[in-house]
């Protein structure tokens, strides 16, 4: 089995990352605590130069017992991409999975030395980044449960960060009132509103594990889709749906050119958000077409870093 050392994903689906991946590698999974993390970042917006030499010492004691045959990995989070600057590997592969769009802070003329995967198509286009599959973290956890839990409460299900979105979201909601509907708009608090939230629990700032959102993906008609300004490639939401054999509705217009696509599943709409109530009954009504798993695996966790690895 291949070595890989794999810094950041630290999020909950992260885990499931790598759950998926210790079937087909051996993975040491460098984890930096959420505290230390934090503070790393407060210390690049004081002084950049202070948090390369504080994130560089961490590193170094990190992977000091790293062995050369090992393929470092990390996520584009501000700290983990400090691990391939470190002193303590001298790995032939390091290689970036960049998660979100393109974040214009970081300087990519230092990581010329690093291999760099994104699944944002135009990025890859300006940037020169390669390509993979968006993956789906769930994928496992959904097909386990994708009978039991096929119970639909509601038609359409949305969750995620406002990111400039709440406006499109809103139109679209008032589109859909005869239909029942669960859009969970998140925030991340700032400043003041951290002490608020601590005190007072906000809706909007409670972050939801992920096995309750894919629940909720297994429970609901049409999983509601919508990218923000500046993204081309899909969602890893948009590859839930499609694995729970839900209906997308989505803004994504590049979403026609995936192998996956038809009609019948998929509703695409702009920012204007211009369907009636004629267009929405009838994508609601109509049958759900299966997708083929020979396409689905195709976004499975282990074959997407097998694509980026191998």
């Amino acid at each position: 089995m291949k070595n890989i050392v794999v810094v950041g994903f630290n999020t909950d689906y992260g885990f499931l990352d790598m759950e998926a991946l210790r079937k087909e590698y051996c993975v040491t999974r460098v984890s930096v605590h959420p505290l230390l993390t934090s503070f790393l970042i407060r210390l690049n917006k004081l002084s950049n130069k202070l948090f390369e030499l504080a994130a560089e010492f961490i590193f170094n004691i990190y992977l000091k017992n790293i062995t050369e045959d090992a393929i470092l990995i990390s996520d584009d989070n501000v700290v983990s991409l400090r691990a391939h600057f470190s002193a303590a590997t001298n790995l032939n592969r390091k290689v970036i999975i960049f998660r979100n769009t393109f974040n214009y802070q970081i300087n990519l003329n230092r990581l010329s030395h690093v291999e760099k995967y994104s699944f944002d198509k135009d990025d890859c286009d300006k940037y020169g980044f390669k390509n993979y599959n968006q993956y789906c973290s769930g994928f496992d956890y959904i097909y386990r449960n994708k009978e039991k839990r096929n119970k639909n409460p509601v038609t359409f299900y949305f969750l995620g960060l406002d990111k400039g979105r709440r406006k499109i979201l809103k139109l679209l909601e008032n589109k859909l009132t005869n239909y029942t509907k669960k859009i969970d708009i998140k925030e991340r608090p700032t400043g003041f509103k951290k002490l608020s939230n601590f005190i007072f629990k906000e809706e909007k700032y409670q972050y939801l594990n992920y096995s309750t959102h894919l629940d909720n993906i297994l429970s609901c008609s049409v999983v509601i889709d919508i990218v923000q300004k500046g993204q081309s490639g899909l969602t890893m939401r948009a590859i839930e749906a499609l694995a729970a054999g839900k209906k997308i509705i989505t803004n994504n217009k590049n979403i026609i050119n995936e192998p996956f696509y038809n009609t019948k599943n998929i509703m695409i709409i702009d920012d204007t958000v211009n369907i009636n109530n004629v267009d929405v009954e009838r994508f609601v009504n109509k049958d759900v077409i299966n997708i083929d798993y020979s396409i689905l695996e195709k976004y499975k966790v282990v074959n997407v870093f097998q694509s980026i690895l191998e």
